[in-house]
């Protein structure tokens, strides 16, 4: 099994606040990175450029930002694990390589590096067929540079889609692509023994901001289900 990196625990002196690459100026980033336990990489659903929401103006779009995921699994770790977001909105599986690579240089010392690609991939419009095999494709890259650095890759599926935000035919065509996708990510994870965070049940109409985008507690519950993923592989290589 992996994980052969230091157990870094954060000290007394150093607050649990979760780290974005847009800190790279504080005085503190560079003893914070060195801390660094868990590393969220993704598209928006994990964050909003690197820069910390309430940064953000408005977005041009009319759309409200919220918190994404990483917020509140850091609030749910405590002091047990340091957490990075490393989210760029609009990115696609094939930019994940780089971002993943990137990751691991910056914040060497992280146990677990947890993916969120596919939500946009999916919108493109391309068959689905094709585009499944894309991102498993480039999941298998980002995978295998992990495991390379004896880390430990998480992955999470891609979320229904707020049924609010469009019509019928629309719906049901995207949540019959979503399905389809993610069971394939689901035999892909069992495949290689990838630890998988089910988020796709669990988010509701009520849980969106937009027609794909978590409110606050829409990404309380991602944050959640990745965290007890997490205890899971805690629990079968440290018990």
């Amino acid at each position: 099994m992996i994980i052969q990196g230091e157990y870094i625990t954060m000290t007394d002196q150093l607050e649990p606040r979760i780290l974005y690459l847009s800190d790279s100026d504080n005085p503190d980033f560079d003893e914070r990175r060195k801390l660094i336990n868990i590393a969220c990489v993704g598209d928006s659903i994990t964050g909003w450029n690197n820069i910390r929401f309430e940064m953000l103006g408005p977005s041009g779009v009319g759309q409200e930002i919220y918190p994404t995921y990483p917020e509140f699994l850091q609030e749910l770790a405590k002091k047990r694990f340091f957490v990075v977001d490393c989210g760029i909105a609009g990115a696609i599986s094939r930019e994940g390589l780089v971002y993943v690579k990137n990751a691991l240089q910056k914040f060497p010392n992280a146990r677990y590096f947890v993916l969120g690609f596919g939500t946009n991939d999916l919108a493109e419009g391309y068959p689905i067929e094709s585009v499944s095999n894309n991102i498993l494709n480039n999941y298998s890259i980002m995978i295998d540079n992990v495991l390379k650095n004896s880390k430990q890759p998480v992955l999470f599926n891609v979320s229904q889609l707020n049924s609010t935000a469009f019509n019928e035919r629309v719906v049901e065509d995207g949540r019959k692509k979503i399905k389809y996708y993610n069971q394939r990510l689901e035999e892909y994870c069992k495949s290689r023994n990838i630890p998988l965070a089910d988020i796709y049940p669990v988010l509701k109409d009520e849980h969106f901001a937009d027609a794909i985008h978590p409110n606050e507690e829409g990404a309380r519950l991602i944050a959640q289900e990745v965290y007890k993923t997490i205890n899971l592989v805690e629990d079968r290589v440290f018990n």
